[in-house]
């Protein structure tokens, strides 16, 4: 006795008629930025038939062939291609990290944000202190170790009055 196949497919295709706008915007950023949302679609049923013929039955596939309008004024034909996965495969997560490592996109994680945002801020606050120092040299040949160490310890915000300071004061001993 032959089971019948569950149809996933058709929710998908009605959803991505319905939600058409939001659909893009999730599965195809790029392409949702590109498109004149405020000028009229429409769904090229037949036309996709013509063109596409279901060799594999037994994938659940969502096609939808709609014709948009571009920011630029150009109209044009978008296939949107989805396979709905209806059961669980054991290869799947293997398969998505092949396709990742294909890709070299490593994923940074919000710690990893942090501590780049952080290394940033350090290298500017270093590029701030070297040039600080550079000017100090040139403006100031016999400047004291001491205010070396002064700019060597100082923060941000301290870094930025010295140097608004560096050009207009008589002697270095004023920063």
């Amino acid at each position: 006795m032959n089971t019948p196949a569950i149809d996933f497919d058709s929710p998908w295709k009605e959803a991505l008629e319905e939600y058409r706008e939001d659909f893009f915007a999730l599965f195809f950023p790029q392409a949702h930025a590109e498109i004149d949302w405020t000028r009229p679609y429409a769904f090229l049923h037949k036309e996709l038939q013509q063109v596409v013929r279901d060799a594999d039955l037994g994938r659940q596939i969502v096609d939808k062939l709609v014709r948009v309008w571009l920011l630029t004024g150009a109209d044009v034909w978008v296939l949107a291609h989805i396979e709905v996965q209806s059961q669980q495969e054991t290869l799947f997560w293997r398969e998505i990290q092949e396709y990742e490592e294909e890709r070299t996109m490593p994923y940074v994680t919000s710690v990893e944000r942090i501590g780049l945002a952080r290394g940033r801020e350090e290298g500017r606050e270093e590029g701030l202190r070297e040039a600080l120092r550079r000017i100090v040299r040139a403006r100031f040949p016999m400047a004291s170790e001491a205010l070396d160490r002064r700019i060597a310890e100082a923060d941000r915000a301290a870094l930025d009055r010295m140097l608004d300071r560096v050009s207009i004061v008589q002697t270095a001993d004023d920063l």
